[in-house]
């Protein structure tokens, strides 16, 4: 009885024109929180009013809900970029008591930022904690500069190690080579960026450092097992019309 109401409730949130956040630009929104610092970036695009009608009776309860659901996004996403996983679902745990004490929309603006900064701070200090200081830097390195060309011998130099040497070194730390490492952070945001749908496949290759085309095309299959193009035709439904299908 409950899945069937639950059905009919979804598909009238979808009939009423109601759309929440867009997944992938908050996802790189709070990524981008997450890597710089939560005073870095602009605060665009997230909007506590987004769910005042839809997530609970009354507009600061919804408020309220909206960030409890926030911080298991911001939590998650922590440990996808390195975080502890014991401490971020600790400190997730805290601060969803502590949304029950915030008593008006300015404590939750205040209480949010707060929320970024502790887990920015386990991005930063607790996801390479575990790292030598050449790998420290040559992780921090790739991740700063994934618009950009990066070449293994390069950072080898800048980390003071032999390439051979800081290859292998790298491998035992991470269980990735460089090469794979520096590939799956390219891949993780050409598919975000393509997701976004505001640019090309040219522009997302040429946006990330490749020369070509066709060497971008190849290493996103090798990642996500289809092109590109196929998967800009496999997102290209509505999302209305797809969670009808569903349904």
């Amino acid at each position: 009885m409950e899945r069937k109401r639950a059905k009919q409730e979804a598909k009238r949130s979808l009939i009423s024109g109601f759309r929440h956040h867009n997944y992938q630009q908050e996802r790189r929104l709070i990524s981008l929180l997450l890597q710089e610092g939560g005073d870095e970036v602009k605060y665009s695009g997230i909007s506590l009013d987004t769910y005042v009608d839809v997530l609970a009776p009354t507009p600061f309860r919804a408020m309220q809900n909206g960030v409890i659901c926030l911080i298991a996004v911001i939590c998650r996403l922590a440990i996808s970029l390195g975080a502890d996983i014991e401490q971020s679902f600790a400190l997730s745990d805290y601060f969803v008591c502590e949304v029950e004490n915030k008593k008006n929309k300015g404590e939750l603006e205040i209480f949010i930022r707060d929320v970024y900064f502790c887990f920015s701070e386990l991005v930063r200090v607790e996801g390479v904690r575990n790292y030598s200081q050449p790998v420290t830097k040559a992780v921090r390195y790739i991740r700063s500069h994934v618009y950009e060309p990066i070449a293994v011998n390069e950072i080898a130099l800048r980390v003071d190690l032999n390439p051979r040497y800081f290859s292998t070194l790298f491998k035992k730390e991470v269980g990735q080579t460089p090469s794979q490492y520096i590939r799956a952070q390219k891949m993780s945001e050409a598919l975000t960026l393509l997701d976004q749908g505001h640019y090309s496949i040219t522009e997302v290759a040429e946006m990330l450092g490749y020369c070509s085309l066709s060497h971008f095309s190849s290493e996103f299959k090798n990642v996500y097992g289809r092109s590109p193009k196929n998967h800009l035709h496999s997102v290209a439904l509505d999302p209305a019309e797809s969670a009808c299908q569903n349904n």
